[in-house]
């Protein structure tokens, strides 16, 4: 397995639309359904959120995986802890470490 872990940028709006598109197909089967894709704008304002942090998996130039959580601020000590929010692999590429491999980043 050959992954390239990266966070999403400023560029990566047609990854976002990606993902909700095919959001079925990250979620536990059953669950999920195709999301209706973030506006540009909208898109622009998510990628730029200094707070929130989106990373992906690649594979040969595909979309294996996906993983996004917050950054928070604790109110003492200057901390800030993350806060994982989403992650999901696709059906595909389940059991071969994709998901193991987002959470060490």
């Amino acid at each position: 397995m050959n992954l390239n872990i990266r966070k999403l940028g400023l560029d990566d709006q047609e990854i976002l639309a990606l993902l909700a598109r095919e959001d079925a197909d990250f979620d536990v089967p059953g669950r999920g359904e195709a999301l209706e894709p973030l506006g540009d704008e909208a898109a622009r304002r998510y990628l730029q959120n200094p707070s929130l942090i989106h990373w992906v998996a690649e594979e040969e130039g595909r979309v294996a995986g996906h993983m996004n959580g917050y950054i928070l601020p604790l109110r003492a000590g200057g901390i800030v802890e993350f806060l994982l929010y989403e992650i999901g692999v696709r059906h595909s590429d389940r059991g071969r470490g994709v998901g193991k491999a987002l959470v060490r980043t």
